[in-house]
């Protein structure tokens, strides 16, 4: 009892209700100064890990110094106080977070600094994080958010009368609707992209890409080489190794195509090496499931399927159902050149199932195709019926695709294969 009393005697505690004002003015004085320190040390800690995201230059932003980055902008992009350093920061993550693969968890903090430039009328912030954002959606497979996004780039940067910009955000807009299947909405905006710019402007790249895409979906194989290399050459011109070694790698996929393997092996394993060098998870990824295709067509399945493995590890651990679907329907054909037809059966299911998950309707009628024919070889006729008749029931979906004639020619071929069979008895 008398320890209390002289506790309360040594340590008077405040008359509150005898002086309220006094009381909340300096409440309200210490609370601006927490603020200020609080918003001092955001300040610093931001510009810290600018400098340290810079020193960087090429090499991949480690798990740890993501994590600071990560925690830092969760607290401070709720407030506009540290806003000029947060921005330089995040300007200067672009590339970062692309070289680590997009990954889904960076969604939410570039929501939220685009939702703050829009309240900081911050149009070229806007614009420059808009498309990274709209960029790892896309990686995703979210397409929805990614064109939103994509627009929201494209606007911001016609705002501030930056049209190079402008163009690109065009352009990958394009270029999602190319993956979306959309072959004539993708080539007008790509040309709607080069008309903003000057011939010979680098910014042109990428819609001159887009272009080779949507010729290579045309099966205009010498046209799409043109357009390819054209957007190698500025990327040269630029010095820009990172969309050099893309560029190599998309070349080797269209001369896979035109069986030109040798050349094709060759920008693909420049490719490779560059992004192994800088340690590029996913574009490495990319660049072994397209070696991989060419072994496989070299009739080599075990070394190509070699390749699917190391691929697949990188996919799963990012969880893009694109790139999933894609290299499940790859395995899938190296399965059947070997005989594991029950393997051949699961990889095509999976990759079916993906490519209807991210609507992608020419690619699930495909790898459809390839689950019926599976069913054939193991003497399940009724099952190849209803794979056949299921993707036949897509066909409606892609009449204004370039591929659609084809597929429904190969789709009722073989439906009608496997209806003869089962009347027969054969």
């Amino acid at each position: 009892m008398s320890s209390e009393c002289s506790l309360q005697e040594n340590n008077p505690t405040p008359h509150c209700s005898s002086h309220p004002c006094l009381n909340d003015q300096t409440d309200q004085q210490q609370l601006a100064v927490q603020r200020a320190r609080i918003y001092q040390h955001m300040r610093a800690m931001a510009s810290f890990l600018h400098q340290q995201v810079v020193a960087l230059s090429t090499m991949r932003m480690s798990d740890a110094l993501q994590e600071q980055i990560l925690a830092l902008l969760d607290h401070a992009l709720k407030h506009p106080e540290p806003w000029p350093q947060i921005r330089l920061l995040m300007l200067s993550l672009a590339a970062k977070i692309e070289q680590r693969g997009l990954e889904v968890r960076w969604i939410r903090p570039l929501g939220d600094a685009v939702e703050l430039c829009k309240k900081l009328a911050d149009a070229e912030a806007q614009s420059a994080l808009s498309l990274i954002l709209g960029l790892t959606y896309q990686s995703n497979s979210q397409w929805d958010p990614a064109e939103i996004y994509y627009q929201q780039s494209a606007e911001a940067a016609r705002a501030t009368g930056n049209v190079q910009a402008e163009a690109l955000a065009l352009s990958r807009l394009a270029y999602l609707h190319r993956v979306n299947e959309n072959i004539p909405q993708a080539e007008s905006l790509a040309h709607s992209a080069l008309r903003l710019l000057p011939e010979g402007d680098c910014s042109r790249e990428f819609a001159y890409f887009v272009l080779g895409t949507t010729a290579a979906d045309r099966q205009d194989t010498d046209k799409a080489e043109r357009y390819f290399r054209r957007s190698l050459v500025l990327c040269q011109l630029r010095s820009d190794e990172f969309s050099i070694a893309k560029r190599k790698r998309d070349l080797g996929v269209l001369l896979t195509d035109a069986t030109k393997y040798r050349e094709a092996r060759v920008c693909l394993e420049e490719a490779l090496a560059f992004f192994e060098r800088l340690d590029f998870a996913l574009e490495c990824a990319q660049v072994k499931e397209s070696l991989g295709v060419i072994y496989r067509r070299l009739q080599q399945p075990k070394t190509a399927l070699d390749y699917y493995a190391d691929a697949l590890r990188t996919f799963l651990q990012i969880q893009s159902k694109h790139q999933l679907a894609q290299i499940y329907n790859n395995q899938g054909y190296c399965y059947r050149l070997i005989d594991r037809w029950s393997e051949a059966e699961a990889a095509f299911i999976a990759s079916a199932n993906l490519w209807e998950e991210v609507d992608m309707p020419v690619s699930q009628i495909n790898a459809l195709d390839n689950l019926g024919e599976v069913y054939l070889h193991l003497w399940e006729k009724t099952l190849a019926i209803n794979t056949f008749r299921q993707a036949a029931s897509n066909l409606p979906k892609i009449r204004n695709h370039p591929r659609y004639c084809r597929l429904r020619e190969m789709v009722y071929e073989h439906l009608e294969e496997a209806e003869r069979l089962d009347e027969t008895g054969e």
